[in-house]
């Protein structure tokens, strides 16, 4: 659909191109240069979409084919990997990929728990014939949106490390060994696979989330000033965040729809900092196609909806500048 829509508008700005050149319109030559960009754009996009889209239906070829080499761990770890998702109908269809691709990690995690809710009761047979894989299917109460994708994971395994992955990303075999490679560095540590940088005006104001960096180059370098964003992965080490982490009233009020934003906030309040793993891991992941349309990180960010959220926990935590590092 989203191939459909790019083609029809580059042949409509290819047709304005012409049709100014012929002069049947009266474009001076600034009108044609904006029109010749924004053609130029369009291609652009067209040509990213086309590519990613070719990268994610081989990755979904070869993971298809993969089915034999599907496990997750049985061997006694000192500290267990719980892997921890939610996802909701409309996306339900595909989901399995995700599944499949934390099936054949090179460091097996000891469980995969994908988190429903309670009024969930159909799923396609393409995601339930996993579970005898050690897929594990756990439905609870409560509309407390994508924080489910972390809440009950670290509720119920307190002592366990826990891994949040998103629903519409395919994941490099190499996830979870480069992110617990880098937590036995820094134990300490909420590791992530990127993350954007905080900042903040001279006047110690928080800048607007649209004008956060990201920081893909401070690797292996903890920092308060890093926020984690789930999409890529990442490992949370048992009790790193604030005890009110799990306080379902105060998130529902402060940040409904952002988990990202406060888990954040609660690493601030423990004082724990994030620190990003390898970069080749972040670059092999693949976006499932078809799933980007519902995503709720891009209303939020398109709407200014994370300022709302940031300004709300920064007032009702008295969090300042020095907090983050910055």
């Amino acid at each position: 659909m989203k191939r459909k829509i790019y083609h029809s508008k580059i042949i409509l700005l290819e047709d304005r191109c012409v049709n100014a050149i012929k002069g049947d319109f009266n474009y001076n030559g600034s009108d044609l240069d904006i029109l010749s960009q924004k053609m130029e754009n369009r291609f652009r996009r067209y040509r990213d979409y086309c590519i990613k889209g070719e990268k994610s239906l081989h990755i979904e070829n070869e993971l298809l084919k993969q089915e034999s080499q599907y496990r997750v761990n049985t061997v006694q770890r000192e500290r267990k990997i719980i892997v921890s998702l939610t996802s909701f109908p409309a996306r339900f269809e595909k989901l399995h990929l995700v599944i499949r691709s934390l099936l054949v990690q090179t460091m097996p995690p000891d469980a995969i728990i994908l988190y429903l809710d309670d009024d969930v009761e159909e799923l396609p047979d393409s995601l339930r014939k996993l579970e005898k894989y050690g897929l594990q299917i756990e439905w609870r109460p409560g509309r407390i949106k994508p924080h489910k994708k972390y809440y009950y994971a670290i509720k119920e395994h307190p002592d366990d490390i826990v891994v949040t992955v998103d629903d519409d990303v395919m994941y490099p075999a190499e996830l979870i060994e480069s992110l617990y490679k880098t937590h036995r560095r820094f134990p300490d540590c909420v590791v992530a696979t990127r993350a954007h940088r905080i900042l903040f005006n001279n006047h110690k104001t928080i800048r607007s989330y649209n004008n956060w960096h990201w920081a893909d180059e401070h690797r292996n370098k903890p920092s308060l000033a890093l926020m984690a964003t789930g999409v890529g992965g990442v490992l949370y080490p048992p009790r790193c965040m604030n005890e009110e982490l799990l306080n379902q009233k105060l998130f529902l009020k402060l940040s409904p729809n952002a988990d990202d934003l406060w888990l954040k906030v609660m690493q601030i309040r423990k004082g724990t900092k994030v620190v990003l793993c390898d970069r080749k891991v972040s670059h092999k992941r693949a976006d499932i196609q078809g799933t980007q349309e519902q995503s709720l990180n891009s209303s939020n960010v398109h709407k200014c909806v994370n300022d709302e959220y940031m300004e709300r926990m920064i007032q009702y935590f008295h969090l300042t500048a020095n907090d983050f590092g910055c």
